[in-house]
């Protein structure tokens, strides 16, 4: 797995280095990321300064993706996957950092087993993907009250929301298709999906996993894991318009804060490519992880990307890289780091 790989550009780190202006005092305060363990029952507080191990906070069995609360920087959402398919074991949970504690736990009903996170700023609303049900769940961004679930497709698992609020879309890893509700003309209550089909052809193999809004309004890319593409989709015309090769194999997915740059994890070289979404093209490639790489999040503020990745026996760690200089640290583990996977950074 680790052979063959090119050795990262030196572009895109340069170009951090003029984007981003030097830390000021304030940033340089302790900033954390939170590694969900999905074999571990447990999320991994990481200090994002110090590059280092800060604690496990239990949550329940099978966390895999992590939101910080839109209105309360101190608390932590957590999807718990229901892996063992049993009956109203899918959850919601909401965590207390301070405590190091979950407060709240959102059962839903049936066999679900709840996904990715998107947040609607306009609406106040919180919605996670259900990849058994093939539903989307609305939540009250401030109380976490259910206010309704949508039809999605096959295998829901990321989602988001566009910056202008029209838009959410989400990913289906078996119907090789998005699945985008029009909120400015439905609503939230009464929003249905229109199928956005993603195979480049009907014999291809199409498996798009992660899903994040660019630049342009109306457009956004998504990590297709079978194709090892890069696909920047149109919604108002409903189709693929690009396709960027990447590798062979594409998990996670993070954008900078101004949505033109993609850092895409390529589970099947173990890296982190860099793309340049106005070009679209790949301009560059951080290597220096074990494993396979999972999900990343971007700490624009330290000019940090911080990296999860697991073995094939599923220990996991994480690892910082430096946007400034390309540089990996080191690995940070413990022996209750397994199945590390979605990551998320503290506002």
């Amino acid at each position: 797995m680790m052979k063959g790989r090119r050795s990262f550009s030196k572009l895109p780190f340069l170009v951090s280095a003029l984007i981003f202006p030097e830390s000021s005092d304030k940033f340089l305060k302790k900033r954390a990321a939170y590694v969900c363990n999905l074999d571990a029952c447990s999320v991994t507080e990481i200090d994002i300064k110090k590059r280092d191990w800060a604690r496990n906070i239990p949550v329940g069995m099978y966390p895999v993706f992590s939101f910080i609360h839109p209105h309360s920087p101190e608390k932590l959402l957590v999807t718990l996957h229901n892996y063992n398919l049993k009956e109203n074991e899918g959850f919601l949970v909401l965590v207390d950092l301070k405590a190091g504690r979950v407060l709240q736990k959102i059962a839903y009903p049936g066999v679900s087993v709840p996904s990715g996170f998107a947040y609607d700023k306009k609406r106040d609303v919180i919605y996670v993907a259900d990849e058994n049900l093939d539903k989307i769940y609305a939540h009250n961004g401030t109380t976490l009250e259910l206010l309704s679930s949508m039809v999605a497709g096959s295998k829901t698992v990321h989602l988001d929301v566009s910056a202008s609020g029209r838009w959410l879309a989400a990913t289906n890893r078996f119907g090789a298709d998005l699945s985008v509700y029009d909120l400015e003309a439905s609503g939230v209550e009464r929003a249905h999906a229109v199928s956005i089909p993603l195979r480049e052809s009907r014999a291809s193999r199409c498996h798009p996993y992660d899903i994040k809004f660019t630049s342009i309004p109306d457009f956004c890319c998504v990590t297709d894991f079978a194709a090892g593409q890069l696909l920047i989709v149109d919604m108002v015309n409903r189709q693929v318009i690009h396709r960027v090769n990447v590798a062979k194999q594409l998990f996670g997915l993070e954008l900078n804060r101004a949505r033109d740059t993609a850092y895409v994890c390529t589970w099947d070289r173990g890296t982190v490519a860099v793309i340049d979404l106005v070009q679209k093209k790949k301009i560059g490639e951080i290597d220096g992880f074990k494993g396979y790489t999972s999900h990343c999040a971007l700490d624009e503020a330290s000019h940090q990307l911080v990296v999860t990745s697991q073995t094939d026996g599923g220990a996991g760690e994480t690892r910082i890289v430096d946007l400034r200089t390309g540089s990996v640290g080191p690995a940070i583990r413990d022996e209750i780091m397994q199945g590390c996977i979605g990551v998320t950074i503290e506002e």
